[in-house]
């Protein structure tokens, strides 16, 4: 037998070394059957996906009941797991301008024909979302050897008091914030509210937006001298684009910053010290970075409360560990 099978059933071992007698056999044959990609073949059909194993009838029940009826809990597999890896003494977390990333996304199983499905996951495949069962899943980023891989932290179940999947959203956000360690910042993806994040105390983060963004500036334009005195900042539109005919152009950046990765120039432009667009001046802050690689079309922005101190290609480097 192939050494990599004596690796993987020794570290499967180790993952359910607390899951009670006669679970942890059920669960080290479903492991097993995904790791062989069964699940693939039987298009996600659990039943002929273990009887593929080989394995006789009784022996597929009982896997089959150690995942529907077995008493075990993720808050103990996922810190055994971790522990196992960190003891190997090859994972080397990431770092850039000082700050370790922690990933932060939302994952749907669809079940299209689950009946009564509470909870619905948007999928780009479909344009809309469909009856998932969806899970908040936060790690953080790092390395073993040529390969980058993700230490999962906990998962965020949806409550039956959700009233949409944006409630899960913000769970999970707070969660995740309450995990964070000095030196680290979550990663999100689009989706996510920045109203949210502004909200949740002493939380920093890294957060994809759409490009029609708009801000607002922390500071009152100088009054004109007529008419009532401005309660809010001057509009700011990192990226120009047309509304209703009309065109709308871009917001003169604060500054701007060049690098090369590999043979690409890559292009930035810099908006600092921003507040919401329905916010006055003296509201949370944070700064916008757009950024415009020509192996793109789309340009991709970005919004952080991190410190200056991070730069443009930090924040990059950081949002790439998603």
């Amino acid at each position: 037998m192939p050494t990599i099978v004596y690796r993987i059933n020794c570290l499967l071992r180790v993952l359910l070394r607390r899951v009670p007698l006669g679970t942890n056999l059920g669960l080290l044959t479903l492991f097993w059957t995904v790791l062989s990609g069964r699940l693939l073949q039987s298009r996600g059909a659990l039943f002929p996906a273990l009887a593929d194993m080989g394995l006789s009838e009784d022996a597929v029940r009982r896997a089959a009941a150690s995942l529907n009826y077995g008493h075990f809990c993720m808050s103990d597999l996922i810190p055994d797991w971790n522990q196992a890896v960190q003891a190997e003494g090859l994972y080397q977390p990431h770092c850039h301008g000082g700050i370790r990333p922690v990933p932060v996304d939302m994952v749907g199983f669809f079940r299209p024909k689950l009946v009564g499905c509470p909870t619905k996951h948007y999928t780009s495949q479909s344009g809309k979302a469909l009856p998932a069962i969806v899970l908040g899943m936060v790690g953080a980023t790092g390395t073993v050897g040529k390969s980058r891989l993700c230490l999962p932290r906990f998962l965020v179940e949806a409550h039956p008091q959700d009233k949409s999947e944006a409630e899960h959203q913000k769970r999970t956000v707070r969660h995740a914030a309450q995990s964070l360690a000095p030196d680290e910042a979550l990663i999100l993806d689009a989706g996510f509210s920045l109203v949210d994040l502004l909200l949740v105390e002493k939380v920093r983060f890294v957060l994809r937006c759409a490009k029609n963004f708009t801000a607002r500036k922390n500071s009152l334009p100088v009054y004109c001298g007529k008419g009532r005195h401005p309660l809010y900042g001057e509009v700011v539109r990192p990226l120009s684009r047309t509304y209703k005919e009309k065109f709308l152009s871009a917001t003169k950046p604060d500054g701007s910053a060049v690098w090369k990765d590999g043979k690409h120039k890559i292009k930035v432009l810099l908006f600092d010290n921003l507040v919401l667009s329905d916010a006055r001046p003296g509201s949370p802050t944070f700064r916008c970075v757009v950024i415009l690689d020509p192996r793109y079309k789309e340009p991709l922005v970005l919004l952080t409360n991190l410190p200056l101190s991070v730069g443009a290609r930090d924040l990059w480097l950081l949002y790439r560990d998603l």
